[in-house]
C-alpha cells in the first residue's frame, strides 16, 4: 500500500489509511499493555514502526513485525545500549535520536509519520543523508498533511500533528490514545 500511495503520489484513500493505522494501533497497544505471569507490565516497546514493518495481508489483517530492535524492561541488553540510536531514522521519535529512554509515545510517534505518509502519499521525513534525517525530525518544521493534500480533513490532520509533537507530554500517551 504504500509503496503505491508513495509511488502515485496521492496516497492511499484517507478511511484505509486511517484503518490501518488504527489496526496497527491496536497491535501496538496489545505488545505494550503485555504483562508477566505476576502482572507486572513487560515495558515493550517497539522502536522500529515503519511501512517495512507493518502489512496488510490478503484477507485484509494489519500485522505489526520485526521486533528484533524493541524495548523491554526485561532485557539487561537494553540497560547496555541506552544512548544508542535504534530504527530507521525517518521514523525515530525525536527522543530516540537523542538517544533517551523511549516509552510507548515513541510508537505513537512512528505511526503518526507513517500515517501521514500514507494519506499524503509523500515521505515526511526524506533528506539526502542520515544527519539531514535526523535534523528534520528534531528541528525542522512539520508539513501538515493539507499543505500537500489541499482537501486534507482537518480533523484528521489534528490527529496527525498531535501523534507528530515533538514534545512528549502534548503527543498521545499510547497507541489506543491515538
Amino acid at each position: 500500500l504504500m509503496a503505491a500511495a508513495l509511488g502515485s503520489g496521492v496516497g492511499v484513500d484517507l478511511g484505509l489509511g486511517v484503518w490501518v493505522a488504527m489496526e496497527a494501533c491496536a497491535g501496538l497497544q496489545y505488545v505494550h499493555e503485555l504483562r508477566d505471569w505476576d502482572g507486572g507490565r513487560l515495558g515493550i516497546v517497539h522502536r522500529d514502526i515503519c511501512p517495512s514493518n507493518l502489512q496488510v495481508t490478503y484477507d485484509g489483517t494489519v500485522k505489526v513485525f520485526d521486533f528484533g530492535i524493541a524495548h523491554s524492561d526485561l532485557h539487561e541488553q537494553d540497560i547496555e545500549m541506552q544512548g544508542a540510536m535504534a530504527g530507521k531514522y525517518a521514523y525515530m521519535s525525536p527522543e530516540q535520536c537523542r538517544g533517551e529512554t523511549v516509552s510507548a509515545c515513541a510508537d505513537v510517534w512512528s505511526m503518526g509519520v507513517v500515517l501521514w505518509e500514507l494519506t499524503t502519499g509523500k515521505r515526511l521525513f526524506y533528506r539526502s543523508d542520515p544527519v539531514r534525517v535526523i535534523n528534520a525530525v528534531m528541528d525542522q518544521p512539520i508539513t501538515l498533511p493539507s499543505q500537500v493534500v489541499p482537501e486534507y480533513p482537518e480533523v484528521l490532520q489534528s490527529i496527525v500533528m498531535k501523534a507528530l509533537s515533538r514534545d512528549r507530554r502534548i503527543r498521545y500517551s499510547d497507541a489506543n490514545e491515538f
